[in-house]
């Protein structure tokens, strides 16, 4: 189906390298946002040191605006927005991969 539907749009190269680069960031912050999760369950660490106020600082736009979306999550004792936004996360690089390989099929057959 993603060939049908992009098969008109898949022919430039520059569209293709915009894609694979998309496709290598969002893979870079799902794993800078795992390392978030997984410190945000460590009870002794400090949050303002410096590389872990790095990994803070970058994912803190996309977790500031789901905890604007669902502020009802916020009363839970496990937050879902870190849940919500794997998933999203996943779901838009399966979708992004999907095109990318659509991309390849068009510009290298």
């Amino acid at each position: 189906m993603i060939n049908n539907l992009f098969s008109k749009f898949v022919t430039n190269e520059l569209f293709f390298c915009f894609i694979i680069f998309l496709s290598t960031y969002l893979k870079i912050f799902r794993v800078i946002y795992y390392i978030r999760i997984m410190l945000e369950y460590l009870p002794l660490y400090n949050g303002y040191k410096w590389p872990i106020s790095l990994i803070y600082f970058l994912t803190s736009p996309i977790t500031r605006f789901y905890e604007i979306c669902f502020p009802s999550f916020s009363i839970l004792p496990i937050d879902p927005t870190f849940y919500l936004t794997v998933d999203i996360l996943n779901t838009l690089i399966g979708f992004i991969d999907d095109i990318k390989d659509a991309c390849a099929e068009n510009l290298f057959s």
